[in-house]
């Protein structure tokens, strides 16, 4: 059966997201024998009264039906939760009298949502829906034969990741369906079997895969490294339609039938051969996987290369620890004492058991934290030599550390792999390459993140660091130097930022696709993106952007638009549309600021939006973000909304203060303190501490005055206009 009538066999439903209950941001209510609520709400029991009180504060006069609502089975009025899934719900609509009914408090609470979004819509006279009723795919066919025959094979010669790849196919199929499949080593020719095969084919690189049927069977071919754990994801998400599953939070939505037919045939290999959107999300509403390589045992990750990060002083190697200072790359006895000491670690991790190659992949010997580069004679020298590199003295240094320890004891430890940076004054490609065993992290610290990397918009900015010879850069130079670095090695990462510490936030959404697509361009092999959040901002929309574009090298802006809108809906509910509007009014509000550096979120001063028109349209945010969160699918979608709106109350307030302040408008001043008040209950109620955003970051009080007279005391006087000297409050002052 062709997809497009499968989708049409697919029953109407809600988004399933992981969810917390409504308890939470809900009227407690006193213990009550089951019975009438008010004159349009009945509830079966007390454990409903919450979700009664919700309706009507929710829908007010709008509210003209009479509702029934159930939390469980409730043979009174016919219904029988048992087959349900934990976020099931049946909705029935006869005449004007309306049930609801949840099988727990979770699929309640995305009933009530479901139907006050319809009787905004005016579509609740339509509602007859049952919810996760049974398995999510009533019934799954593979050329022909129901899911039920089949059974897993693979191949004596196999790896972890292989191992891992059958058991995700066992978890999830059962998830989907109920089908509980047997998994057996051994190739045999039996008519109905899942195969799994190791692919030697160099295409394929680490993580590509192909999958097709031979007859009846279905094969999944991995590249040997972890392409059958990509080959499995991607398998359910292209031909079941199981949105996120290698990354973010999932969805899997209803169907009757799915048929994969025997033609069936995909190939697909990623951009790049690392690929890391790290975000580390706060929320406690999100428990799905938002990194593969770090949710599962690393062993399955096998072959992986990681990424460079301050390895001289996290490691310590040789003694030393630059977390203040840099190595000097040109003595000879530092030189010798970091050898002896991967040697001698080198040789513990192998006495242990470990394998070169596998779970010893490399070692991480790049720079500390910091731009204090020794500036000795020999390393001034090698610096001019490198055409005013710095970075020609790091490279020299790991290229000999390479050779020397590749080449001990007949080629013992040969396979090693040497990290290093590029980073905070070593940016600039040197002259000489680094050997094919040593791997630069080009670290973009210090990039305009108002502007693509290769946009060519930027204006000059500032000196890059201590030791080099170019006095002012932007972005321009960024690219030149990603250029530089991907001309001289094969094996280029780059560290992207898109940091995240604070209520002060900023969005990369309109760069970060032509910043992808630059990367892959120069031939860069692996990106590790840094999109740490507590969980204010949009990193994890973010992050699920990158996978979708790594693992789709010709995506289109069109598509790239047309993915973000999609990932909204699904992470933020049937409001996404006024997400998208606010992000229009985010991304304006920043690109009338000119540019800014990618640490700019770390301070007030750095002023990375236009505080006139973010002012201007301050309580349009608002209006925006509370009708988004209003029209919520679940309570996730809710709590990821006012997350959001924690930061548009930071930003407005500061842009508004003192304009209201000026004006002795006490009016505004109360809505801007309300609006503030409301920043701290949101943080109180997500678990997020409020005094951890002080460390250097834009920081924030427990009240708007305090913060407007205390953290924004540089900036007072340039709000809004800068023409006006404000003298403290007594209270202040002294």
């Amino acid at each position: 059966m062709p997809k497009a009538e499968i989708c049409k066999m697919k029953k109407t439903i809600a988004l399933a997201l992981s969810l917390c209950t409504l308890a939470s941001t809900l009227m407690s209510c006193s213990s009550s024998d089951a019975g009438k609520y008010s004159p349009e709400i009945t509830v079966s029991s007390s454990n409903a009264e919450d979700y009664a009180v919700w309706l009507t504060n929710r829908l007010g006069d709008k509210l003209t039906d009479s509702i029934y609502l159930a939390l469980g089975s409730d043979a009174s009025r016919g219904i029988d939760m048992t087959d349900f899934e934990n976020d099931g719900y049946i909705l029935r609509t006869e005449g004007g009298s309306v049930t609801v009914a949840g099988k727990t408090e979770t699929g309640l609470d995305l009933a009530v949502r479901r139907y006050a979004n319809a009787v905004e819509a005016g579509t609740a006279s339509e509602l007859d829906a049952s919810y996760h009723e049974g398995y999510r795919i009533e019934k799954l066919m593979l050329a022909g034969h129901d899911i039920s025959e089949y059974t897993i094979e693979y191949p004596a010669e196999h790896n972890e990741n292989m191992l891992y790849a059958v058991s995700e196919m066992q978890r999830l199929i059962k998830k989907a369906c109920g089908a509980e499949l047997d998994a057996a080593q051994g190739i045999s020719v039996r008519e109905c079997a899942i195969e799994f095969r190791h692919s030697r084919d160099d295409s394929l690189r680490y993580d590509g895969y192909r999958y097709f049927f031979e007859g009846s069977r279905l094969v999944i071919e991995g590249a040997v490294e972890r392409g059958c754990m990509w080959g499995v994801w991607f398998f359910l998400e292209n031909e079941l339609g199981w949105e996120c599953i290698n990354y973010g939070n999932s969805l899997l939505r209803e169907a009757d039938l799915i048929e994969v037919n025997a033609d069936c045939e995909k190939t697909a290999v990623p951009s790049f051969d690392y690929f890391d959107p790290h975000v580390t999300y706060g929320m406690k509403t999100d428990t799905e996987r938002y990194n593969p390589r770090k949710s599962i045992d690393p062993k399955y990750s096998y072959g992986a290369i990681s990424y460079a990060c301050h390895g001289t002083q996290m490691k310590k190697w040789g003694g030393y620890n630059t977390v203040h200072y840099q190595l000097c790359y040109t003595d000879e006895g530092v030189f010798y004492n970091v050898k002896d000491d991967i040697i001698e670690r080198t040789e513990n991790a192998l006495a242990a058991g470990s394998v070169i190659g596998k779970d010893l992949k490399s070692v991480d010997v790049s720079q500390g934290d910091n731009g204090d580069y020794c500036r000795c004679a020999e390393c001034m020298k090698v610096f001019k030599e490198e055409g005013g590199a710095m970075s020609g003295c790091v490279v020299r240094w790991a290229n000999r550390l390479e050779e020397e320890i590749s080449a001990e004891e007949g080629g013992k430890y040969d396979g090693l792999v040497y990290l290093i940076f590029a980073y905070m004054g070593t940016q600039p490609h040197c002259r000489t390459a680094p050997n094919e065993n040593v791997y630069l992290t080009f670290a973009m610290n210090g990039t305009c993140s108002a502007h693509g990397i290769n946009s060519r918009k930027c204006t000059s900015r500032g000196p890059l660091g201590p030791v080099t010879e170019q006095p002012i850069i932007n972005n321009d130079n960024f690219a030149e130097w990603t250029k530089g670095w991907c001309d001289l090695s094969d094996n280029i990462y780059i560290w992207y930022y898109g940091l995240d510490t604070s209520v002060q936030q900023y969005t990369i959404i309109d760069a970060f696709f032509d910043d992808i697509k630059f990367f892959k361009d120069c031939g860069a092999a692996g990106v590790f993106l840094q999109f740490e959040t507590n969980g204010l901002g949009m990193q994890p929309v973010w992050g699920q952007l990158a996978y979708m574009m790594n693992w789709n090298p010709d995506m289109t802006r069109e598509e790239y638009d047309l993915a973000l809108e999609h990932l909204l809906q699904k992470d933020y509910g049937d409001g996404y549309g006024y997400i998208l509007e606010y992000l229009d009014i985010w991304q304006e509000s920043q690109d009338k600021n000119n540019c800014w550096d990618c640490w700019g979120f770390a301070s007030i001063l750095s002023n990375t939006y236009d505080t006139e028109y973010y002012a201007e349209n301050f309580d349009r945010s608002v209006y925006l973000l509370e009708r988004a969160a209003e029209l919520a699918s679940s309570k996730a979608q809710q709590t990821r909304c006012e997350l959001l709106t924690a930061h548009i109350y930071y930003e407005g307030c500061y842009s508004s203060y003192f304009r209201a302040y000026d004006n002795g408008d006490t009016e505004r001043i109360a809505v801007l303190s309300e609006r503030y008040d409301r920043i701290m209950k949101i943080l109180a109620e997500n678990r997020i501490n409020y005094k951890w955003m002080n460390g250097g970051a834009a920081a924030i009080q427990t009240n708007l005055e305090d913060s407007a007279w205390l953290d924004w005391i540089k900036v007072r006087d340039e709000l809004p206009c800068g023409d006006v000297r404000r003298p403290m409050p007594d209270k202040y002052s002294g």
